[in-house]
């Protein structure tokens, strides 16, 4: 990445799609994940879910991508149970911005968004590939207006553990904080969005959570 591209005030996205001989194609139970979520949701009287695991054409899958483990989880889990052969994944890197200062974006924002790349291309090499950085004061809300700016069909997050308490105050005190912005995304795209957490090992799987099916726990 040229330094001209790091110098980019406010977006730098890289595009190089990469298209290559499939290494390992989902499995039709990884198929099914994403639909097996829409019907839980609409046994609960849900119509929003707007994501279609079948389109011929492909979705766009956006995954956030920060330095923390549970953000490692989500594109782990997004690559092996929602993304399809014709998808494309869109990694976003929201860096927080300074009014203070006109400091250029960290190099390590771009290391990181290199490193969750690479796990793409080699976990899942058929699947286009886009990266893109972007500033904000506000987490949440940057990551919902690049999800409509890209119209992705799903957003998928990384979710910390939480008690229920903890995570009301959080919900009820958002302020950007770096927890409280999951459920802001949750409930406020436009897209469908879910949220990832990993169960501990014992009993395996995962929590996950939409703006309507909460605590659904997946096998997988």
């Amino acid at each position: 990445m040229s330094q001209t591209e790091r110098g980019e005030t406010h977006r730098v996205s890289v595009d190089p799609a990469a298209t290559c001989t499939p290494a390992r194609l989902p499995s039709q139970q990884d198929q099914r994940t994403a639909s097996s979520i829409e019907a839980q949701g609409k046994t609960d009287g849900v119509s929003e879910f707007s994501f279609n695991p079948e389109a011929e054409s492909g979705n766009k899958v956006m995954v956030v991508v920060d330095d923390s483990h549970e953000a490692r989880v989500a594109l782990e889990w997004a690559l092996y149970q929602v993304i399809m052969s014709n998808d494309t994944i869109v990694l976003l890197h929201v860096a927080r911005m300074d009014e203070n200062t006109d400091r250029e974006i960290d190099p390590k924002a771009y290391d990181l968004l290199q490193t969750s790349k690479n796990i793409c291309q080699q976990k899942r090499p058929e699947v286009r590939v886009v990266t893109a950085v972007r500033e904000g004061e506000d987490k949440g809300v940057t990551i919902v207006e690049e999800a409509e700016r890209e119209r992705v069909s799903l957003l998928v997050l990384g979710q910390r553990k939480q008690s229920f308490l903890g995570r009301l105050r959080m919900v009820l005190a958002y302020k950007g904080n770096e927890i409280g912005f999951v459920d802001y995304c949750v409930q406020n795209a436009d897209c469908m969005t879910i949220s990832v957490r990993k169960r501990n090992r014992r009993r395996g799987g995962f929590w996950i959570n939409t703006k309507s099916v909460k605590n659904y726990w997946l096998l997988a």
